[in-house]
């Protein structure tokens, strides 16, 4: 999970990859439905995309939970030190700014990832 979460460009296509199909799906209808091109044929295809486009949010969201489950906040508390430019120096006050930078963020980045999935 740390591995996946690591890099911020699979963290962003993680984000797509689970919200556009739906979105797309869900604008469709409604423009097709707006735009008076959605007959009773049409209608029948659009449930099942809309069916379909329901389990993939299902599926996504027990992913993303699972992700959120095996979060280990010390791995990510000990990457960002690593990263960090202030946690290179080794005086007592600025470790302990590089300790609350680093809690804040991890902890900022799990809070995005729990509003994403609820």
């Amino acid at each position: 999970a740390m591995k996946l979460v690591d890099s911020k460009f699979l963290t962003s296509l993680l984000g797509v990859v689970t919200s556009a199909p739906p979105a797309l799906v869900a604008t469709t209808i409604f423009l097709k439905q707006v735009g008076g091109e959605l007959s009773k044929q049409r209608l029948h295809y659009a449930w099942a995309c809309q069916a379909l486009s329901t389990c993939w949010s299902m599926i996504s969201f027990f992913c993303l939970l699972n992700l959120c489950s095996r979060w280990q906040s010390s791995s990510c508390r000990i990457e960002e030190a690593k990263q960090d430019l202030l946690c290179k120096s080794k005086t007592f006050l600025i470790e302990m700014g590089c300790l609350v930078e680093t809690s804040l963020e991890c902890e900022v980045l799990v809070f995005i990832i729990y509003c994403f999935v609820v």
